[in-house]
């Protein structure tokens, strides 16, 4: 579209841009950006499919290839292996972290 004017324009963004609600079809989430609403949309339907795509090495599960892909990142750099559940960590801080939090009953120490 085109407009002669800055005030058309502006016009034109108050009367069909502005303030609109766009309900997501699978749980009516509200997005006030129609490209936001799809995108949710392509995770809701997913999860209602039962799709999920887990993390060969942490086997956490996703709703889409492109949240997996962003998780991969935490595994870069992984250090340290915690010998009770063989999860791996970046340093031994986390490593110490997860043992009291998870192992605090499994090992004394």
């Amino acid at each position: 579209m085109w407009f002669a004017t800055s005030a058309e324009l502006k016009n034109h963004m108050s009367t069909h841009h502005v303030n609109l609600i766009h309900k997501c079809e699978y749980c009516d989430r509200e997005f006030g950006l129609l490209s936001a609403k799809y995108n949710h949309e392509h995770i809701c339907k997913s999860r209602d499919e039962r799709i999920e795509i887990k993390c060969s090495i942490c086997q956490k599960s996703f709703p889409c290839q492109r949240y997996l892909k962003k998780h991969m990142h935490i595994h870069k750099n992984l250090k340290v292996k915690c010998m009770l559940c063989h999860k791996h960590f970046s340093n031994k801080f986390s490593l110490k972290r997860h043992m009291k939090k998870s192992h605090m009953n499994d090992h004394d120490g």
